[in-house]
């Protein structure tokens, strides 16, 4: 080559780029070599081409060469200035030049045949690499290659599409792809099938991806997206499944999405956060097969249009809570296709439509948690292919038809927690196929059908809380498929029969709660595979059979609250070992299905009352219920082990208390996961075993025995003891130190241990739970000597009676008693000196003694002249043991205001006691436990109530001051005000607002006639303002308030009716000094929560369930106690509300003057309300802000039920 030609050379290097920087995988060399085989006007006879700009030929060349390369450039440039490399989503720039366009692709395409490379698969690749960056994963599985492509990575398919290969499908699932959805998903154009589910996506669906016209599979399910559904997925016209399930997508369903769904067959949309009603849109999906719309917050009822989807297979609606009506008749008129119906956990009622037998293909039918009422109609039975039948949780009635026998397929009957009657049907042995059997909580009667046994594949039986007796069927032993049998809360009598121990697949045994005796079959050390045993509330005798501790995974034990005797076996702590084996057994084959009664199951599985336990277990959510039971079964329910490490384990507990149970403390030294362990009210004698410190306990109750020594100093390695109870024993030595270090004690109780001696410790817990942790133990004393002595005793109150000693005033004692033996035989010398002087100074005493009552006598009526005032009379006359000079200045002592009250600010507690009469009977308007309340008018008409606090005890002027400082800043307009309080040396009296309308105990029991003026509108408006209050004290107040005495006479009404709440902080006034441990937690009786009579702790919770008490109070029209209640129907309102509504009878629970006056549904949830707020577990109550909600949300729906029939009535809130 000619050197002036070398100055023009043209040479092509690199690749051609994409505007991301991506090349095409077009090389150099490639575009010479094609150059170099493609014959045409511009071939070229070398690789390094040169060409003189001096000759025509050159020129030709030159011609030819840029001719070439042009569609590249342009090509280029199009992508430069456009976001979409297919012709549809050009800019309109491009769209202009559309011809121009496709010329520029045709050329491209035709230089890049050689090389097997499509254009728009090396664009499929840009944006593909480009989401590359939002995943680690994606950046290890996605690399870029040149030679092969995209189509080689994992989850990318590619296909032929427009004449070139492109990429067709992307399935991400599962790789831990992060951040928001990749953007630009349009642009992949040919994509059809699009899965980012499994992963941890955030952010919103992109309204980008409606223009994927392609697309016919999008799955986004099981992610953290949110917002709103996008409108633009309705576009995707042909969209054939269309998955957004488990998020946290909000708002309504957008009725755009069913413009263009003739393509759709499945729409899933469960598990999110949806409100409004269910899509009517859904009816123009004609090829629609697959709807799940459940755990949502839908409400409404079933459109009656849904009945033109005649090809459903699957309808899913449960969960929602708030879907309501019956079943439309004309849904189940076209259902021949539908092959699954889930309707669970809503608010459908009415009776079952016999047109569900019309479904013929229907093969699942879980009507679970709803109000369906009235029998189980007999056309059930023509549904030959039904696997499922969930009819728990209803209010079903009657007896089971002998139709259903007929569902020869049937593999799961559920009819629990309904109100069925009569027999179990003999004709169950008929279902060959039947796996799981429940029909818990009911009024079966009669006895086992021994038919039931014949049923080689059952798993599950659920026979318990019915009225069953006879015996326990020894053929249960032939269904060697069985792994749980539950026949406890029943009648049944007899012995345990030895052929269960034969049942070698057995994981759980619950006989509780019957009748049987004698003695715990020795065969039981068979069950290797036994989880639990629940053998407790029963008249078992004899002893513990040592076979037991063969039972290799038993980890869970009750045998509580029977007559067992004897020692405990040796190698007990060998129980469960092997229990990791069954684990794993059902993690790989899971037999325990979700809906089948659990919640009643967890109920007696937990070891007796632990609040541990409680905490954990929310029995009334049957949600929580469905995911802890077959969590539990696999060894996925793990407790904190080590509070130091962290590590978590199964843990195990031995139920063993109310016994008789003999000889020493069990062996605990292999009980490594021993949890819980309850040994309380039994025989069982000598030492603590030091071990005890090793184990990961939560509970430890070994009360009511004989137990002697002293309290091991390694239980205060037990860091995880929330419940510590080693009362009423024979334990002796001083209470060790380490016992400072439980810093998660809640109930901590040594009472009745006289041995015990030397000082508590001052330091961790024990201090604040009060004296009657330590009541009996009189050598225990209190170490005042230690500096912390105070600071731990600031909160306790020394003038109670179980308050221990001093150690300083202890030992003084101890000293003088031994000085006093020391000097007796000097006292014996002088003893005759004394007797000589004995008659002179009898004379002496004699002379003194009537000196001093002849002084004293005139001492007292100069005290009775000067204490006389005109103003107030002979108030305190003959009864006051003060000085005059005391008793004179006390009785002007100034009332101490909060308020702008001026007139109250001049008064002293002399003008207080006048205005009220001198504390005269006529004037008192309430007697509560915490003094008189007196009706008294001021010198300038106000009228205003004075309480008269009962004294208690010995109390702290300063602490009681701080205390009423405290009370008078809380202002809030349902809670009565504190206008000011006088102290006159041991009297204090409060001055309130005085309410004219007294207290709503008063309108609901004095008469009929004032108890009717309390319609339904006010009742529930009363509970609202009282909750408002309590809530403020609980949640708003700088100092949280608990009132422990929320009871009806504590709710005070004014002119208005408007209800104010009263009484708050009394109890804590009365108890200054105490700890939270309350000396007087104790409440009014019937308002009591059932956990202060074990913890002696006021809590929240205790005011939520006393203000429980007050709304079944308003809907019932009852006192909580009294002699109405006759044991028939429960020994108290609580109880009878709760076995009414619980049978499937809550309307028994109103006043029938509601039930004609209100809204069914607002009365139905205010019912619901206050059962939680009564629950028996303090978790399983609602707070108090979450109340207020709720009432809230009654009094909207009982507004807009009756808006249209309002009374113009003084009393009605509605108008007031």
């Amino acid at each position: 080559m000619e050197p002036e030609d070398q100055e023009n050379e043209i040479v092509v290097e690199g690749s051609i780029p994409d505007y991301h920087g991506h090349n095409f995988g077009l090389k150099s060399s490639d575009f010479k070599e094609s150059r170099r085989n493609n014959a045409g006007l511009c071939a070229f006879a070398s690789v390094h081409l040169s060409m003189s700009l001096c000759t025509v030929g050159s020129w030709l060349l030159f011609l030819c060469l840029l001719g070439s390369i042009l569609p590249q450039i342009s090509f280029a440039l199009k992508v430069v200035g456009s976001p979409r490399a297919d012709d549809r989503g050009m800019q309109p720039v491009a769209r202009r030049n559309l011809s121009f366009s496709s010329l520029r692709r045709y050329h491209l395409r035709r230089e890049l045949e050689p090389f097997n490379i499509s254009v728009g698969l090396s664009w499929d690749e840009s944006i593909l690499l480009s989401w590359r960056n939002s995943s680690n994963d994606l950046k290890a599985l996605w690399i870029e290659n040149q030679d092969s492509g995209p189509c080689d990575w994992r989850g990318v398919t590619c296909g032929y599409w427009r004449g070139e290969t492109r990429v067709t499908g992307v399935n991400v699932a599962s790789l831990n792809f992060t951040g928001a959805i990749p953007k630009r998903i349009s642009t992949l154009a040919a994509l059809n099938s699009l899965s980012f589910a499994s992963n941890k996506l955030s952010g919103s669906i992109p309204p980008d991806i409606g223009s994927c016209v392609n697309l016919k599979e999008l799955n986004l399910t099981d992610n953290l997206l949110t917002g709103h559904i996008p409108v633009e997925l309705g576009r995707l016209v042909q969209l054939q499944s269309l998955d957004i399930s488990r998020n946290r997508l909000n708002g309504t369903v957008p009725p755009e999405l069913f413009k263009n769904c003739s393509n759709l067959v499945t729409f899933n949309i469960s598990s999110n956060n949806l409100t409004g009603a269910l899509p009517t849109g859904l009816v123009d999906c004609a090829s629609l097969r697959i709807v799940d719309v459940g755990n949502n917050t839908l409400q409404g009822q079933i459109p009656s249009s849904w009945e033109r989807l005649s090809n459903l297979e699957e309808l899913i609606m449960a969960d929602n809570l708030e879907l309501n009506g019956t079943i439309p008749l004309s849904l189940l008129s076209n259902c021949q296709s539908l092959r699954k119906l889930d309707m669970a956990w809503n608010r459908f009622r009415g009776p079952l439509p016999s047109q569900l037998g019309n479904c013929s293909n229907l093969e699942m039918l879980i009507l679970q948690g709803n109000k369906f009422d009235g029998l189980i109609p007999r056309e059930l039975g023509n549904l030959k292919k039904l696997k499922v039948l969930g009819l728990g949780n209803n209010n079903l009635s009657g007896e089971l038809p002998q139709n259903i026998s007929q569902c020869s397929s049937l593999e799961l009957l559920d009819v629990g927690n309904n109100a069925f009657t009569g027999a179990i049907p003999p004709w169950l042995g008929q279902l060959a196929n039947l796996q799981f059997v429940t029909f818990q909580i009911n009024k079966f009667s009669g006895t086992i059908p021994v038919e039931v046994t014949t049923l080689t594949m059952l798993r599950y039986i659920d026979f318990s809380n019915n009225s069953l007796h006879g015996s326990v069927l020894p053929e249960f032993s032939r269904v060697d498929s069985l792994r749980l049998l539950r026949l406890s809360f029943n009648n049944l009598t007899g012995n345990i029969p030895e052929e269960l121990g034969y049942m070698y697949r057995l994981q759980g045994l619950d006989l509780s709660s019957n009748f049987l005796n004698g003695s715990i079959p020795k065969s039981f050390g068979n069950l290797q595979d036994l989880l639990w045993l629940q053998l407790g509330n029963n008249s078992l005798t004899g002893k513990i059979p040592q076979e037991l501790t063969n039972c290799s995974s038993l980890m869970w034990l009750n045998l509580g609250h029977n007559y067992l005797r004897g020692q405990i076996p040796h190698s007990f702590s060998k129980l469960g070992w092997d229990s990791e084996r069954v684990f794993r057994q059902n993690e790989q084959n899971p037999w325990i299905l979700d809906g089948v009664g659990e919640c009643s199951i967890l109920a007696t599985w937990a070891p007796g009352r632990s609040q541990h336990f409680e905490s954990l277990f929310d029995i009334s959510d049957t949600q929580k219920c469905h995911v802890w039971l077959p969590l539990l079964v696999r060894g996925g329910f793990k407790l904190r082990s080590d509070r130091i490490t962290g590590n978590s384990k199964v843990l195990s507990y031995w139920q063993l208390g109310k016994n008789c149970l003999n000889g020493a403390f069990p062996d605990v030294k292999n009980a490594s996961s021993l949890g819980f362990l309850i040994l309380s009210e039994n025989r069982l004698k000598g030492p603590i075993p030091r071990e005890i410190g090793n184990l990961p306990l939560y509970n430890l109750n070994i009360s009511h025995n004989y137990l002697n020594g002293s309290i091991p100093e390694t239980l205060g390695d037990a860091s995880l003891l929330i419940t510590l109870d080693m009362s009423n024993n024979s334990l002796s030595g001083p209470l060790p130190l380490s016992l400072g270090k439980l810093t998660a004690l809640s109930v901590f109780n040594v009472s009745y241990n006289s041995q015990l001696r030397g000082a508590i410790p001052t330091e961790g817990q024990l201090l604040t739970f009060g004296w009657d942790s330590f009541i009996g133990d009189y050598n225990l004393c209190l170490n005042d000597a230690d500096p912390l002595y105070k600071q731990a005793s600031n909160n306790l109150s020394q003038s109670s009676a179980n308050a221990p000693k001093l150690c300083s005033q202890m030992y003084s004692a101890v000293s003088s008693e031994e000085e006093r033996r020391s000097s007796k035989k000097k006292k014996l010398a002088v003893e005759i000196t004394v007797m000589i002087l004995t008659s002179a100074l009898s004379a002496l005493l004699l002379l003194s003694s009537v000196y001093c009552m002849v002084t004293k006598w005139r001492k007292r009526m100069a005290t009775t002249k000067e204490g006389m005032d005109p103003y107030w009379g002979d108030f305190g006359s003959g009864k006051s043991h003060r000085s005059a000079a005391d008793s004179k200045s006390s009785f002007h002592s100034p009332v101490e205001s909060y308020v702008n009250f001026p007139c109250l600010k001049s008064l002293t507690y002399a003008q207080l006691v006048h205005c009220t009469g001198n504390f005269s009977p006529e004037n008192i308007v309430g007697d509560g436990g915490f003094g008189i309340v007196y009706k008294a008018k001021l010198g300038d008409g106000t009228t205003v109530a004075i309480k008269k606090l009962v004294q208690n005890g010995a109390q702290g002027l300063r602490e009681f001051r701080a205390e009423m400082d405290t009370l008078g800043m809380i202002q809030h307009e349902n809670l009565v005000s504190l206008l000011g309080y006088c102290c006159n040396n041991d009297d204090l009296l409060l001055v309130y607002e005085y309410f004219v309308n007294g207290s709503l105990d008063d309108w609901l029991y004095e008469s009929e006639e004032k108890a009717a003026r309390l319609g339904w509108s006010l009742r529930l408006r009363i509970a609202l303002e009282t909750a408002r209050g309590l809530a403020f004290l609980h949640h708003e107040c700088v100092h949280l308030i608990i009132h422990r005495d929320m009871k009806s006479s504590n709710i005070l009404l004014n002119e208005n009716f408007k209800a104010v709440l009263t009484d708050f902080g009394m109890a804590r006034i009365m108890d200054i000094g105490s700890t939270h441990v309350s000396t007087i937690v104790a409440g009014t009786p019937g308002y009591v929560p059932p956990e202060y009579s074990q913890t002696w702790r006021a809590t929240t919770k205790g005011d939520v369930y006393s203000f429980g008490v007050v709304m079944l109070e308003l809907v019932s029209g009852k006192r909580p106690t009294g002699p109405h209640f006759n044991g028939h129907c429960g020994a108290n309102l609580i109880e009878m509300a709760r076995i009414l509504v619980t049978s499937g009878r809550p309307n028994e629970v109103c006043d029938a003057k509601l039930l004609e006056s209100s809204a069914p549904h607002g009365l139905s949830l205010f019912l619901a309300l206050a059962m939680r707020c009564t629950e028996t577990s303090p978790t399983s109550r609602p707070t108090m802000l979450e109340v207020v909600k709720t009432l809230e949300f009654i009094c909207k729906i009982q507004g807009s039920a009756t808006a249209s029939q309002r009374d113009v009535d003084p009393l009605d809130p509605l108008t007031l």
